[in-house]
């Protein structure tokens, strides 16, 4: 699967950084809305390997479940990391 410039862009940024942060933080309403910013971003770019991680990662935050959104949150990161280290292979 070859990634578009879109979606590079955004497995590069820093938002998953940040929704690491907010959850490790326990900073709810922040990684909420940073959650469904990633996951608008997600279906929009057809990342649809990483949509069911997040609707369960939005669960997770809605019951302000640390251990549950940080195990999902590891699992979009894997998935992340794999579909980079595709596209460094590809160059």
């Amino acid at each position: 699967m070859e990634l578009t410039e879109e979606q590079i862009r955004f497995l590069q940024g820093l938002d998953f950084l940040k929704l690491g942060q907010a959850v490790n933080h326990e900073q709810w309403q922040t990684a909420a809305i940073t959650a469904q910013r990633m996951e608008r971003i997600i279906k929009r770019t057809g990342l649809s390997d990483m949509e069911r991680n997040m609707m369960g990662l939005k669960q997770a935050i809605r019951c302000k479940n640390q251990i549950e959104s940080k195990q999902i949150l590891s699992q979009l990161v894997a998935k992340r990391v794999r579909l980079l280290k595709q596209v460094s292979d590809e160059t």
